[in-house]
């Protein structure tokens, strides 16, 4: 599978909607969970069974993850936060009951994210439109 085959929508006006209330630092676990929570509650109204985060303030809006190149699988019942082992130790002080997928160094951000994808078998995806390039999602 390939995001290509996987059903595109854009979730353009989301992370404006959900930034405005400006970020908490440092942010509970309760916080990062309800915000998950409430994404997860979108996709199971949705079609999509997965929404790729791209957006690395909104990867710290949902997660309390204030590091940078990392993104967030969320699913119906998870929630991935996809990361390289530079932020393993931040990881785990600011989110640390999130589920974590540390990519090795040779493998690009997008491929380990492909990968989760696939290892899930996800037949429909969300993506934040204002985030990922047409060149990515291809």
């Amino acid at each position: 599978m390939s995001l290509v085959e996987c059903s595109f929508v854009c979730l353009e006006g989301w992370n404006k909607r959900g930034l405005q209330n400006g970020l908490k630092y440092p942010m509970s676990a309760f916080d990062a969970a309800t915000r998950v929570d409430s994404l997860q509650r979108m996709l199971k109204k949705s079609e999509a069974q997965f929404l790729l985060v791209t957006n690395f303030t909104n990867v710290t809006y949902l997660t309390g993850f204030t590091g940078d190149d990392s993104f967030l699988l969320v699913g119906r019942s998870e929630a991935i936060l996809i990361s390289d082992a530079r932020y393993e130790e931040q990881i785990g002080e600011e989110c640390g009951t999130l589920k974590v997928e540390i990519r090795k160094s040779t493998e690009p951000i997008l491929d380990a994210s492909l990968r989760l994808i696939r290892q899930n078998k996800a037949s429909s995806l969300l993506v934040e439109g204002n985030s990922m390039t047409i060149a990515q999602y291809e």
